[in-house]
């Protein structure tokens, strides 16, 4: 029998861990959607796929990857054609991550009873690390999923579309933020070229993220690769202090290779750090 200790830890991982849910305001439509099984990670994920108007397989495309699929396919079809019209960004392919949803979570919250659950405990277990044992739910897989991203996904996209791999982007928002900042300082060898950690969720684990961009800087003298960090001015709790932080400390490493840009957006809620932040973030991004 499970304990209220249990559904207590499942309240409050509902109540704290997602600052975010940015389905609410989505009239969602159809995208070209397949379900990919990672053997890194052991599990299927939803793919959202957007190629460019008259794609051309002679050509190869910048590819932009964005966490939290299942919310934002929607925003990303529209905004990256209106973006490519206004030639303020180039053709790209577009790969939102999602899951299946086929009911799955209720092995571990037999409570829950919407989808909305079902995608707030995958991400979480994806996006974070380390593991929280407080919650009754997984937590901590982020190595999976980057070992997924890197060594399952980004090929499969290579051998189904002309993809140009000096211009892979990996972008996440809230949770998804400390699953991009994961990837950048635990994954050396990351084939992919920049990154967008928007209001990203700092304050996990006692702020676990700064000991990761420690250790990187104890390692290594230089990254290599483009970065875009945005936060808000009127988000709650930590998370502008922590981002704030984040953006000092990486700033004062002096990496010669990074090329940094960082956006406060002032007045902004934690959503609406997620529209500005991606957009901005892929134009940043997506031009030299």
């Amino acid at each position: 029998m499970k304990t209220l200790r249990f559904y207590m830890a499942v309240a409050s991982f509902f109540a704290t861990a997602f600052l975010t849910n940015c389905s609410d305001d989505l009239e969602l439509i159809s995208a070209n959607t397949e379900v990919f099984h990672s053997q890194a990670a052991d599990d299927d994920y939803k793919l959202y796929i957007t190629v460019p108007k008259n794609y051309n397989p002679n050509e190869s495309y910048p590819v932009v990857f964005y966490l939290d699929g299942d919310w934002y396919y929607e925003f990303f079809q529209n905004e990256v054609d209106e973006l490519i019209e206004s030639n303020k960004i180039p053709p790209c392919i577009v790969v939102g991550i999602g899951y299946p949803l086929d009911g799955g979570y209720k092995d571990v919250c037999p409570k829950c009873k919407y989808k909305e659950d079902e995608i707030n405990i995958n991400r979480v277990r994806d996006y974070t690390f380390p593991a929280d044992t407080t919650f009754k739910v997984p937590t901590g897989m982020a190595p999976l999923f980057t070992e997924f991203l890197n060594d399952d996904l980004i090929p499969k996209m290579e051998a189904d579309y002309s993809t140009d791999s000096s211009q892979y982007y990996l972008l996440g928002h809230s949770i998804g933020g400390i699953g991009i900042f994961y990837n950048l300082f635990q994954h050396p060898n990351t084939k992919f070229d920049g990154f967008a950690a928007l209001s990203s969720s700092i304050w996990w684990q006692g702020g676990h993220t700064f000991s990761l961009e420690e250790e990187y800087n104890q390692n290594y003298s230089d990254l290599d690769t483009k970065l875009y960090i945005s936060y808000g001015t009127a988000e709650s709790g930590s998370l502008a202090v922590h981002n704030a932080e984040m953006i000092d400390r990486i700033k004062s490493r002096n990496y010669p290779s990074l090329q940094l840009k960082t956006s406060i957006l002032k007045g902004a809620s934690h959503r609406q750090v997620a529209w500005d932040g991606f957009r901005n973030g892929m134009i940043y991004l997506l031009n030299e």
